[in-house]
């Protein structure tokens, strides 16, 4: 569950585009006369049935009041970036180019949404993280050895002893704890020492097991698999909310973008080089039959000639005999 940085969505292709590409005209729009000014309010008084009078939006006529651009007039739907994406890789192949690039900008700007959603989660469980009593901590790193697909290595390894020593570390915890509830003379003040190094040493497993895992870039697949652990209101599995689903969504769709710009952009380059070449054969081709037709029609007219000759000597010759 590895999550790999993207970039934002481009604006290219957007609502945002026309802004870019295209110089708009300037239009003088009339001047609104000046209203009188409006009397002073009066604590109290109810207010006016009478709906006020908006001035011109400052940013022009192509954004809302409120600043979000206005829809575009487009010949298809603007993309859904709130919704999933049911990518298809045989409807996209033979659907329009007006279709396709639609669909590219929806996975993109689904893929940037997406990306927000994981750092904006993973934020959130960091903060658990760090409320979590030691004891969660240490059963959650313990499950994320055991079902990293990614964790390998010195690091697994590491992480692995980390763990054995945490839960050694807190079996004394607990031990000593339960000693201090029938001390005997002296015994407080060496169980309460023994009791701070214990902690101490678990303290430090569980941060040194939490460092090797993030340094390894997997914080956010530790954080995915103990989401249940640490957060008491986390989402259900199998409701498109949790941070594994969101990043397994975000991973499909990573892979149909790349499909999209990588290998469905090699097979129509590898369609055009094709019909290139048959052009070019085509072209070989025609040319040889042009070569092997002038050939022809130069001995063709070279036949003619000798015949003319051979003619133009028999006449002359009964010519000559006559005479």
């Amino acid at each position: 569950m590895a999550f790999p940085k993207v970039d934002g969505p481009s604006v290219r292709g957007t609502q945002y585009e026309d802004e870019f590409i295209a110089e708009k005209p300037k239009v003088e729009e009339p001047v609104a006369p000046l209203l009188p000014p409006a009397a002073p309010p009066v604590w109290g008084a109810q207010p006016s049935a009478v709906a006020p009078t908006l001035a011109p939006d400052p940013m022009g006529p192509g954004v809302a009041a409120c600043g979000t651009p206005a829809v575009p007039k487009r010949g298809w739907a603007a993309p859904q970036a709130e919704v999933r994406i049911d990518f298809d890789r045989d409807d996209y192949a033979s659907a329009t180019p007006e279709a396709r690039m639609a669909q590219r900008k929806a996975l993109e700007a689904r893929k940037g949404v997406l990306h927000g959603r994981i750092m904006r989660r993973t934020e959130e469980l960091d903060v658990h993280w760090r409320r979590a009593t030691p004891t969660t901590k240490t059963d959650a790193l313990r499950a994320f050895h055991e079902r990293s697909r990614h964790l390998e290595g010195e690091a697994k390894i590491e992480v692995h002893a980390m763990v054995v020593r945490s839960t050694n570390a807190q079996r004394r915890v607990e031990e000593l704890t339960a000693r201090l509830t029938k001390p005997e003379g002296e015994e407080v003040t060496t169980i309460t020492a023994q009791l701070a190094d214990a902690r101490a040493e678990r303290d430090a497993a569980i941060d040194r097991a939490t460092e090797v895992v993030d340094s390894s870039n997997l914080k956010v697949e530790r954080l995915a698999i103990a989401e249940r652990m640490i957060d008491p209101n986390a989402p259900g599995e199998g409701s498109g909310e949790t941070l594994a689903e969101i990043i397994d969504e975000f991973i499909e769709v990573t892979e149909a973008l790349e499909w999209v710009l990588t290998i469905f952009e090699d097979m129509n380059k590898a369609r055009d080089e094709r019909r290139a070449r048959a052009k070019e054969t085509a072209r070989k081709e025609l040319k040889k039959d042009v070569r092997k037709e002038k050939v022809a029609i130069a001995a063709l007219a070279a036949d003619y000639r000798r015949r003319d000759a051979e003619h133009e000597g028999r006449v002359a010759f009964e010519r000559a005999r006559r005479l």
